[in-house]
């Protein structure tokens, strides 16, 4: 059951009325463009805060920097969307259907769902929460804490020693975890404690979560948190 809105959220998704979510995705136009004519460029006409946008692979993100949160909106390729293979000279569908939630395609669904059965391994923390925050004309929007993304970050969200690295990668190699990212669970690691460090490395693998670059990894402080955590399957 969703909760209620506050004046912001409100707002936010006041303006998201302007947008058009039925067209993200043509012929003439990449998924970068598709998302800032149908999605951020409309909604900037109604919403007048601070906002800028970015996309990825299954999903386009409206970013808050005032108010320590992001949109995230999941793209939906359907069956009428084809792609052509130049090697083959042979069409092939687009349609995402590798995502691990009932629909198929809705990856920030996926998220909210990882995110609510992190609580099993008592590791929610360590993950930037996804919730459902409404619809727009049946298409789901959800909200997300604001991170910074690693790439982005600076020194100072390091906490780590190099003895801690190798603590981390000794024990990701004694039970064959991807060590995805040294430098980052290494700062988990020291942040969460070994306990809970255990634990999230024991959810990643038992929920098969995946494709954790350096974009999908950050800090809300100098808490480390995963930020794309829907892996992609298509």
């Amino acid at each position: 059951m969703m909760r209620e809105l506050n004046e912001k959220e409100k707002e936010i998704m006041d303006a998201l009325l302007n947008c058009d979510f039925s067209d993200l995705f043509n012929d003439e136009c990449n998924d970068d463009d598709c998302f800032c004519y149908n999605v951020y460029e409309p909604f900037k006409e109604k919403y007048k805060g601070e906002v800028s946008y970015a996309t990825g692979a299954t999903k386009g993100v409206l970013i808050f920097p005032d108010l320590n949160f992001v949109i995230k909106i999941p793209f939906k390729y359907g069956d009428e969307h084809n792609s052509y293979d130049e090697y083959d000279d042979s069409y092939y569908s687009d349609m995402y259907c590798g995502a691990d939630c009932p629909n198929g395609w809705d990856y920030c669904e996926v998220e909210t769902i990882k995110y609510e059965n992190a609580e099993e391994y008592d590791v929610q923390d360590c993950f930037a929460k996804t919730e459902l925050l409404g619809t727009i004309r049946d298409y789901p929007i959800y909200k997300q804490e604001l991170a910074t993304i690693y790439n982005n970050a600076d020194s100072s969200t390091s906490s780590h020693t190099k003895e801690d690295e190798e603590k981390v990668e000794k024990y990701c190699d004694q039970h064959r975890y991807d060590c995805f990212n040294t430098d980052w669970l290494s700062d988990a690691y020291v942040y969460f404690g070994e306990e809970k460090f255990y634990n999230l490395m024991a959810y990643i693998q038992d929920y098969n979560i995946e494709d954790l670059h350096s974009h999908n990894i950050g800090y809300i402080g100098m808490r480390p948190v995963l930020v794309d955590y829907s892996s992609f399957n298509n």
